[in-house]
Parts: structure tokens; sequence; C-alpha cells
């Protein structure tokens, strides 16, 4: 796709010169390159409806450099010092993995528990005094039924502060600050709020965010509604440039 194209001279200002890359066009291109690429240190897999699993390679400098970036998003949320438990999934999928090493990196302690068992995320909490918990929305509020209190939830995966008043409902439930983050399985993690809560803001090292009119392809004026399109600059092995997400 970047056949006749300088690459060298393309800037963040001048990256609409390059090619849209649709969903529909990377599923085709792992149905024909299913095995992992050289140089793949890490993969995951997530559901895909086309393609049954989808998978996301990393290099070992893809790991390092996502993890060191996601730790730098972590430390403005003040976690260092504090001790974070992690309930995504750790198998299969990369949730847990991904705000593991970021959040060791930012100086936190964590506990890789995983999903599900909320009474016992009770337990662990009040027993070992835990102070920061990861998951998604929907399973924090059922740890909040279930006695738990974190000062800080780290929330993601599922629609949490685009829905009116659910932030603050959840706040109330767990007695703590609740943030949210916004990735997907191509492109990891986005954007991220801080303890301001002032938006989802997109994580430099992350990412390169543009808003396009999805009819015309392009830009749409600030403040006005649009598809995501999101070149990640976490991806080497994998990249993605100029991915239209279908989200507005």
């Amino acid at each position: 796709k970047l056949a006749g194209i300088n690459a060298a001279s393309i800037t963040p200002e001048t990256i609409d010169q390059l090619p849209l890359t649709t969903r529909q066009e990377w599923l085709s291109y792992l149905q024909a390159n299913p095995k992992p690429p050289q140089g793949a240190a890490l993969m995951h897999l997530t559901p895909s409806p086309a393609i049954g699993w989808m998978p996301e390679y990393l290099s070992v400098e893809d790991v390092t450099y996502q993890a060191e970036a996601l730790a730098g998003q972590m430390r403005s949320l003040g976690v260092a010092g504090k001790k974070a438990l992690v309930a995504f999934g750790y198998h299969v999928f990369a949730g847990g993995w991904l705000f593991h090493e970021a959040l060791q990196r930012a100086g936190a302690m964590v506990l890789p528990h995983g999903p599900g068992e909320a009474e016992r995320i009770v337990q662990l909490q009040q027993q070992y005094g835990l102070d920061v918990l990861v998951c998604n929305p929907s399973f924090a509020m059922k740890i909040a039924q279930a006695g738990g209190r974190f000062e800080l939830l780290m929330a993601g995966g599922e629609p949490f502060t685009s829905v009116p008043g659910y932030r603050e409902k959840l706040e109330q439930a767990i007695g703590g600050v609740a943030v949210d983050a916004y990735g997907t399985s191509e492109l990891g993690v986005v954007a991220g709020e801080g303890l301001e809560k002032d938006g989802l803001w997109e994580i430099p090292e992350m990412a390169i965010v543009e808003v396009l009119d999805p009819e015309t392809l392009q830009p749409t004026p600030d403040g006005e509604k649009g598809e995501m399109v999101v070149t990640s600059l976490s991806r080497t092995l994998m990249p993605m440039v100029r991915f239209r997400t279908g989200d507005l």
C-alpha cells in the first residue's frame, strides 16, 4: 500500500498523505497470512466473527515500548507505591498483561487476579489493603455490590464514560475515582483519562489520532462528530497506519 511513497518524508502533520486501512483489509491480510511473522515475541487472540480469532503479534521492542508508554500514563494517575489488582483476563487476551506490565513499571505492586470471583476480590482487597482495581466497568460494579472499595478504578473494554451517569453511579458504589481508557485489539491502548476526568486524551507515545467524516474522509471541524482514524506508534511488527476504527 505504501509503494511509491517516500515514507521518510512523512511527519505527524502530513500523515494524511498515506492511504487509509479498513478492518476488512486487515482481516483479509490475516486470513491470507495466518502464521506468526518472524520476530514475534508475544501473541494474543481476540474473538472475531469474521475469522474466528484475530491474532495480535508484538516484537520484544514493541512490548517494551508499549509498557513504557502506558507506564507514563499510569504514573500521572499516581499509582506509584499503590497496590493494584488486575481483573482483566491473562490467558489468550491482551488486557491483563498490558496493564500488569505498565503498572509494575509505574511503581505499583500488582496482583494478577484475572476475571471473575467478585467475592474473592472483595476479601483480598480487605485483607491486603489493595488500592487500585483494573477491570471493565460492569464487573467493577459487581465487585462494589459485593462490598469492594477501591480508591482508584482503571476501567476499559466497554462503553463507560460515554454513558450518562454511569461513572457517577460506579464511583459512588466503589468509593473512589474511576477513569476510562480506550483501545482496540488492532491498536492496543490509544487514549486514557487523567484524574481531572476531562475526557479521553490520546497517549502521544501510543497513537496519532485523526477524526474524519466517514462519507467524505476529510477532517471534521473541531467539536464535530466523525470517525476516529488511528495510527499506532507502538506496533512495528504489526503496523497499523491510518486504521479506520469504525468508532464515532
